[in-house]
């Protein structure tokens, strides 16, 4: 038996627009996923750490986070910098990958230097954005295929 039925994905955007593209766009990938939404960064940490009103959930750790930079009461490179930050090796080595609409160079920088494994400029046209989300799952399906060291 296969280790993923499928792929688990925090998205952490505060965009109801972006978040309904989100879902179609990953309903047209050849990979099958599971996303759960956080609307700003706090709710991402309290996602990750069974906190708030996710203290009773069974939720099971993403196999990767998308986070957008400009959020409310969190911003995404801070969210990175505590997911980073974390105690618990399983939280902290989450693959992290910032899908932002900034392109400043700044937010790249700081993003990488957070601990960013990717930074994704969220593209204009739609079918660009299914493309680019569509590697994403593929990328992360390939990898979580490959032998872990014992």
């Amino acid at each position: 038996m296969e280790r993923f039925s499928a792929i688990r994905i925090l998205l952490v955007e505060d965009s109801a627009d972006d978040i309904e593209i989100m879902r179609r766009a990953l309903g047209r990938c050849n990979v099958p996923t599971q996303m759960d939404v956080a609307r700003d960064g706090q709710e991402a940490l309290d996602y990750l750490f069974g906190r708030e009103e996710y203290v009773a959930a069974t939720v099971l750790p993403p196999d990767f986070i998308l986070v957008d930079i400009n959020l409310p009461r969190l911003n995404g490179i801070e969210t990175l910098e505590r997911i980073r930050a974390c105690q618990d090796v399983a939280i902290a080595t989450i693959p992290v990958i910032m899908l932002t609409a900034s392109s400043r160079q700044a937010d790249v920088i700081r993003a990488y230097r957070m601990g960013s494994n990717a930074y994704v400029s969220k593209p204009t046209d739609y079918e660009e954005f299914v493309d680019v989300i569509s590697d994403l799952a593929e990328f992360w399906l390939t990898i979580a295929k490959l032998p872990r060291a014992a």
